[in-house]
């Protein structure tokens, strides 16, 4: 139904989520510097700005086009976004993560949770344009369920990364 929702708010949002994933991804590897650490205010603050901004493009969305609804099977359609997210998202947290690693960040957990939320925003400026399920509850489980579990993964990849560094030095 992406005919029936503006270009602003399909291309143009897509476009901001990129933007704000380009910053996360900058932040996770500015943090993998010794010396160049990013304030822990900043870090939260643009992983929750990420995830608001991708609540309220799923609300636009809903707002002028329902698309359709996962009323018969909630759970089935909700498994379709997550499994596409996951499956697209892998490959770039797997980048990130070896590029953080690489540098030997002092706060691995928070590179890593700022890597993880870059890749999974990233993904979901992609499903965002693809998805034809737009009612709150689906965008807020299943979307932003992929932005969280991508961000805790990544932060627990960082964390175990601290302890095998700390352990073998």
């Amino acid at each position: 139904d992406i005919s029936s929702i503006p270009a602003w708010l399909a291309w143009g949002a897509s476009g901001l989520e990129f933007s704000l994933a380009a910053t996360l991804f900058i932040l996770a590897i500015r943090e993998s510097v010794p010396a160049r650490a990013v304030p822990s205010g900043l870090a939260w603050t643009m992983v929750v700005v990420s995830l608001v901004f991708q609540f309220v493009v799923g609300y636009m969305t809903f707002r002028f086009s329902p698309g359709l609804s996962d009323a018969a099977d909630p759970m089935g359609m909700g498994m379709k976004c997550m499994i596409s997210e996951i499956s697209m998202c892998l490959p770039t947290f797997l980048v990130t993560l070896w590029l953080i690693i690489r540098a030997w960040p002092l706060r691995a957990w928070m590179a890593g949770m700022l890597g993880g939320a870059g890749a999974a925003i990233a993904t979901d400026a992609l499903t965002h344009l693809h998805c034809p399920v737009s009612t709150m509850s689906h965008v807020l489980i299943w979307h932003g369920g992929a932005v969280i579990l991508f961000s805790l993964g990544g932060a627990l990849a960082g964390l175990l990364l601290g302890r095998f560094r700390d352990r073998s030095v």
